[in-house]
């Protein structure tokens, strides 16, 4: 941390000012909301106190849910009504979760991949979670190109039907097909290929439009 003027005075100043910031962050899951809220809330709260920590990454993509079901009990609209869901504060636990992606891929890639795998798209929290998903696949294409390779065959494809799943489909696919040409300088040319055939089967534009 950089060194404030006046010395002790200006440190124990900030020293305060990260505590409250950090009791704040505790306030983003609700009263009522569930032990698994509560939990993820304290694990953002973490973070945002040492971002850089790979550690406490780690701790907040073990808290994040791990299953599309899970995800959208906590985050999506529909769920609102459910103690663990946290719609509002959706948009600060699903950034959180894609700024330790650069530092910590192939868990984050193998995190999300799960919870993809069987995505259909929603706006907001799951519009979030797919375009963060297709962002950190184009910057680490290996490690995603591994993280699906190890998947069975159908849960593969339903990663990939899930970044192209969308309210314009030919929109998206053209959106998403240079995810293809990095899983190809990456050297797997073959899910390049698979995806690729998805792409040019949504792309295809409707007569009406």
């Amino acid at each position: 941390m950089r060194e404030v003027p006046g010395g002790g005075a200006g440190r124990h100043c900030l020293g305060y000012v990260a505590a409250i910031g950090a009791l704040i962050l505790l306030t983003t899951a609700p009263l009522s909301a569930s032990p698994v809220t509560k939990k993820l809330a304290k694990a953002l709260a973490h973070l945002q106190e040492t971002p850089s920590d790979t550690g406490v990454q780690r701790a907040y993509l073990a808290a994040f849910p791990k299953s599309f079901k899970n995800f959208s009990d906590i985050f999506g609209y529909d769920h609102m009504q459910k103690a663990e869901n946290t719609y509002e504060n959706s948009t600060n636990y699903i950034d959180a979760l894609f700024q330790c992606g650069d530092a910590l891929p192939t868990e984050t890639l193998a995190l999300v991949a799960g919870i993809d795998r069987n995505g259909k798209w929603e706006a907001d929290a799951i519009e979030g979670l797919q375009y963060g998903t297709a962002a950190l696949a184009e910057r680490h294409p290996a490690e995603f190109g591994h993280q699906l390779e190890l998947m069975p065959a159908k849960d593969r494809r339903g990663v990939m039907r899930f970044l192209l799943d969308g309210p314009v489909p030919f929109k998206q696919a053209k959106t998403m097909s240079p995810i293809a040409g990095k899983l190809r300088s990456a050297g797997y040319d073959e899910l390049a290929a698979e995806f690729e055939a998805m792409v040019k089967a949504t792309a295809v534009r409707p007569a009406w439009h």
